[in-house]
């Protein structure tokens, strides 16, 4: 049976899906508030409106990364409390857990995967966050408001489900020992954490070259427009920040391999990536005649 957590995700994905495949093969058959709803940043919905919505500066995607960064940071603390005193978390927050994972959870992972995937969980939200706030030049783009607080159900889904199936947060530990146990930390675990921090830093350097086309050398600020970005995994694809973005997600599902909800969680990941890096292919290529004609879409010589 899925739990409430997994069900969330799965509607999440059943709607970016579908509406997904509509947007991209009956959009002019679609009524407008559709598109309206689904569409934000440089391709927003641009013809007529029919329903007047909420919408929000695109750079308050700076707020859930704020959200993220402090929520992520406080569970990380509290699995280092509860795996150095070898106890179980308290009874309220296995309460809490309760609701989105049901009272017959069970630990599916080790404390130390799960341990090491909140801390790489960690740095993301950390660096997502610097990124909004001192790297990233936004335009005065918009986004429905719908596509904002998906931004909070997102984290929120996330760093639920790094204590959802682990040891000292469900009411029995399993096979799996409340303590971290460095003799997990193998060559496969060490592999995994450096591929994630290779596409964490490539993340951060995309942010910089797109960044880097509204400065001058001097890093002001001088123009909103968008313009074609080169360099780095920019000569190889339109979107590197969604592929690597992928790729974060697919290693954590890797290091938390067992855990039956973080699947649901990388689907979504990756359905998102996906139609987001297709629209903004299309977008560069519509406006912009000399675009490069062997760059990809999302997966470098691939796709």
């Amino acid at each position: 049976m899925l739990s409430l957590l997994q069900w969330i995700f799965l509607l999440i994905i059943f709607l970016v899906v579908f509406l997904g495949a509509l947007i991209q093969y009956y959009e002019k058959s679609l009524p407008p508030f559709i598109p309206q709803l689904y569409r934000y940043g440089k391709f927003s919905y641009s013809g007529p409106a029919r329903l007047v919505t909420a919408r929000v500066p695109k750079r308050w995607f700076v707020h859930f990364y704020v959200f993220s960064s402090i929520i992520s940071t406080l569970v990380l603390l509290l699995m280092l409390w509860v795996y150095t005193r070898r106890e179980s978390a308290p009874a309220a927050i296995q309460k809490f857990l309760d609701i989105f994972g049901g009272g017959s959870r069970k630990a599916n992972v080790s404390a130390t995967s799960a341990f090491v995937a909140a801390i790489l969980c960690t740095m993301q939200c950390w660096k997502r966050f610097y990124e909004t706030s001192y790297v990233s030049v936004f335009s005065n783009s918009t986004m429905d408001i719908g596509h904002y607080l998906l931004g909070y159900i997102h984290y929120f889904g996330v760093i639920v489900s790094l204590m959802i199936e682990t040891p000292g947060f469900t009411h029995s530990p399993g096979k799996f020992d409340i303590a971290l146990n460095l003799k997990e930390v193998n060559y496969v675990f060490i592999i995994e954490a450096m591929i994630f921090l290779l596409f964490w830093w490539m993340q951060l350097d995309s942010a910089k070259i797109l960044a880097n086309l509204r400065k001058d050398k001097k890093g002001n600020v001088v123009t909103n427009k968008h313009l074609i970005p080169r360099g780095g995994l920019f000569e190889y694809v339109s979107s590197p920040h969604l592929f690597c973005e992928i790729m974060l997600y697919v290693t954590l599902g890797l290091i938390l391999l067992g855990n039956s909800s973080f699947p649901f969680i990388i689907f979504w990941v990756v359905s998102n990536q996906v139609f987001s890096a297709v629209l903004t292919h299309q977008w560069y290529k519509s406006q912009f005649p000399d675009y490069p004609k062997d760059r990809k879409i999302l997966v470098p010589l691939l796709f």
